[in-house]
C-alpha cells in the first residue's frame, strides 16, 4: 500500500492447517528396549507452520537514498514424525539502505539485525555413551545476523 509518494508499507499471511491420519512411528521403549508403535494421529505434519507473515516498508529518504524494514515470522512447527520435538515461532527483523544512482545502485544490507538464535531442523537420538545413549534434542540453529553490500549496475 502506498501511504504517499515516499512510503510504502506491504505485508503478507499464510496459513496452514495440517493433521496426520492413520500414521505410527516405532520407538524403543528405554527400560525393555523393545520397539513399541505409537499412534501420531491428530498430530500437526512436521515441517508446517500454522502461520508465517512478512510486515514491512520501503521509503524513500532523499531523491536517491531509500531504505528498506521487514519483520518476518512464523509458528512454532514439528521437526519430524519420528519424535515431538518442536522449534520455537521466531520474528526476524530485516533492513536494508540503497544509495540510487544513474548508472547504479549500491545496498548495505543486514538479515537478522537482531542475531537471534532459531532453530529450522531438529533431531532427537542416543548418541552419548557417558548418559547410557539417553534420546536429546540436537537442533540446527538458522542463520545469524548477515550482513553484506550489493552492487547493481545498469548498462
Amino acid at each position: 500500500y502506498r501511504l504517499n509518494n515516499d512510503v510504502t508499507v506491504y505485508a503478507g499471511l499464510a496459513l496452514l492447517s495440517t493433521e496426520i491420519d492413520d500414521m505410527y512411528r516405532l520407538e524403543t521403549d528405554p527400560d525393555t528396549w523393545e520397539d513399541v508403535r505409537v499412534n501420531i494421529n491428530g498430530r500437526e505434519q512436521a515441517h508446517a507452520p500454522g502461520y508465517q507473515y512478512q510486515l514491512g516498508f520501503d521509503w524513500q529518504l532523499m531523491d536517491n537514498v531509500r531504505w528498506n524494514a521487514s519483520i518476518n515470522g512464523r509458528d512454532d512447527y514439528f521437526y519430524s514424525f519420528s519424535h515431538d520435538e518442536k522449534s520455537q515461532a521466531i520474528n526476524l527483523v530485516n533492513t536494508s539502505v540503497t544509495y540510487q544512482a544513474e548508472q547504479f545502485d549500491i545496498t548495505l544490507w543486514v538479515r537478522n539485525l537482531t542475531n537471534k538464535d532459531y532453530g529450522v531442523r531438529g533431531f532427537y537420538f542416543g548418541n552419548d555413551p557417558r548418559d547410557g545413549y539417553e534420546a536429546k534434542s540436537y537442533e540446527q540453529l538458522g542463520e545469524p545476523r548477515v550482513f553484506g553490500i550489493k552492487l547493481d549496475v545498469f548498462f
